[in-house]
């Protein structure tokens, strides 16, 4: 992943298992966020061919929830409470999704924190 995207930084979680976001999250969002600070500045160049074809979200959950990252942060959490609880009434089994939203709610959570 990290070769196909020439700029991309490769960083090693070793604490970690499959949500790096939760198991460290202090260094994670961390990471995340002064990366996220260095790309507004970035002069990035892309050249066709230099990155992987994403696969179609994997459920109606997962493009809801893909969706709703558009809109303005309080619109976005009310929004996404609701897509919570339509998941939770319709015991939605879709991994990605959940996966998707406890990624969110961890991200809420850190910048309410610093």
């Amino acid at each position: 992943m990290h070769k196909n995207h020439p700029h991309s930084r490769l960083e090693v979680f070793e604490k970690s298992g499959h949500k790096i976001f939760a198991d460290e999250s202090e260094k994670f969002f961390t990471l995340l966020k002064n990366f996220l600070e260095e790309s507004k500045q970035a002069k990035i160049f892309y050249r066709a061919g230099n990155r992987l074809t994403l696969p179609a979200p994997q459920s109606e959950y997962v493009l809801k929830l893909t969706m709703l990252r558009s809109l303005p942060d309080k619109d976005k959490d009310k929004q996404t409470l609701l897509l919570y609880e339509e998941a939770v009434h319709n015991a939605a089994v879709d991994h990605s999704f959940w996966n998707e939203l406890s990624f969110y709610f961890e991200y809420k959570n850190f910048l309410m924190k610093h």
